[in-house]
């Protein structure tokens, strides 16, 4: 019975464990939930949204109930007869008056549709400002995790290296005992074991504090942030310049933000020269009004009215020919700013694909490095512990395999920021590399 109720706790154990376990999907979908940045910029796209139900809600009439006492004192002065004085009566007059009052524009200087239109300018532009908060702090996030990922690796590398070298130390201790090696070949040996002593504290430090800084970011506890594996990278953006730059044309979001900055600063100009157009609008009223309170709605307390308002504006201060001069500026700074930003946008697709090419030839080229030099360590440790060569070269040896392996990790931590940078330039997110 016991051994049975153990064997159950080991598998819940077990399931449960596996149940923590975080996949770097989950580290994406986290990064996404938490960050303040990304989180201000949905808020503000969501707002947005509710401005342009707004702006379409005065195309609608409204309606406003009114409920009102007027009292008004009046004063009647008569001239008296026979005394030769005169006398004053006061009198106060009440009405009540209850009554729905309707309203609905009709023309106001081209104004309703502006502000629709601004509306749903500055919306798109929140929307491309959220994808644009999305994929630059993406680049960000995924440098962190592919540094925290790699650093796993550079430590395994190294720690490879230090208990072969403690192997080592052993082996030539012996020799020593033997006679068959000389004691500097001992120390020699020691002095490169404590040299990796030192990398691995540093190696450690550095991982130290990264996993208090990816804690910070995914507002996870420390003891949460685990190593996890990257996946592989298997991009699929045709490496064309000109296909990626059509792409980066239509999905930028910095570039889309500017081309809505323009069309904002147009309808602010059609918006505020409204101010300076006749208006159109119709009002009607339909109601009650008595003297007192009770009859209100009794027989003959009624009251209607319809009113056509025209508004025409004739001086304003040359306010209008100075709010015009303004409004063609803003146009004018935000088209220019749309120009800089195209032209940034063909620099960096260009920049960003030629750093892809290379990281990416770079890193078949470490590839083999890397499994040369394990192939060649392989065969040299083989041949020095029968013997056969010396102290020197196998060190010579095993420096060349950890080098190779620290320059295959560095070559993919190239590859993967390359290939995370590329997706941002032509306007993905970069976290689509490690979604699937």
């Amino acid at each position: 019975m016991i051994k049975t109720l153990l064997i159950l706790m080991l598998i819940g154990g077990s399931v449960g464990s596996r149940a923590e376990t975080k996949t770097f999907g989950d580290w994406v979908d986290r990064y996404v939930e938490v960050d303040p940045a990304i989180g201000a910029a949905k808020a503000r796209m969501e707002e947005s949204e509710f401005r342009v139900n707004e702006a379409s809600g005065s195309f609608f009439p409204s309606v406003v109930a009114n409920l009102s006492k007027l009292e008004n004192n009046s004063a009647d002065v008569t001239t008296g007869g026979g005394f030769g004085g005169s006398f004053s009566s006061f009198f106060v007059d009440t009405l009540y008056s209850a009554e729905l009052a309707l309203t609905q524009p009709i023309f106001i200087g081209g104004k309703l549709w502006a502000g629709l239109h601004l509306s749903q300018a500055r919306r798109d532009s929140a929307k491309a400002e959220y994808n644009l908060a999305l994929h630059l702090g993406a680049v960000s996030f995924v440098e962190k995790v592919v540094n925290w990922s790699l650093l796993q690796r550079e430590y395994e590398a190294v720690n490879q290296s230090f208990e072969t070298q403690k192997s080592y130390v052993n082996l030539t201790r012996r020799k020593v005992k033997r006679g068959t090696a000389k004691r500097y070949e001992l120390d020699q040996n020691l002095s490169d074991l404590y040299s990796y002593e030192t990398r691995l504290t540093q190696i450690q430090l550095r991982r130290d504090q990264l996993r208090k800084d990816l804690s910070e970011v995914l507002q996870w506890e420390e003891k949460d942030i685990a190593t996890v594996n990257l996946p592989t990278i298997r991009t699929e953006l045709p490496l064309n310049e000109a296909q990626l730059l059509t792409m980066a044309l239509e999905n930028r979001p910095d570039l889309i933000q500017a081309e809505k900055t323009v069309e904002a600063a147009q309808a602010n100009r059609r918006l505020e020269g409204g101010d300076h157009l006749p208006s159109v609008s119709l009002s009607a009223t339909y109601g009650y009004k008595a003297e007192e309170l009770d009859q209100l709605g009794e027989s003959g307390t009624d009251s209607s009215s319809v009113i056509l308002g025209i508004s025409i504006p004739l001086f304003s201060g040359f306010s209008g020919v100075n709010n015009l001069r303004a409004n063609n500026k803003a146009i004018l700074a935000a088209e220019l700013n749309l120009e800089k930003v195209r032209r940034q946008v063909y620099t960096d697709v260009g920049n960003a694909l030629n750093q892809f090419k290379t990281t990416q030839k770079l890193y078949g080229q470490a590839q083999r490095w890397k499994r040369s030099a394990d192939k060649a360590f392989k065969g040299g440790d083989r041949n020095f512990k029968n013997g056969v060569i010396g102290n020197l070269q196998i060190l010579t040896l095993q420096v060349q395999r950890e080098r190779a392996a620290i320059g295959f990790i560095e070559a993919e931590r190239a590859y993967q920021l390359a290939a995370a940078q590329l997706y941002a330039m032509v306007g993905k997110s970069p976290l689509e590399l490690y979604r699937k």
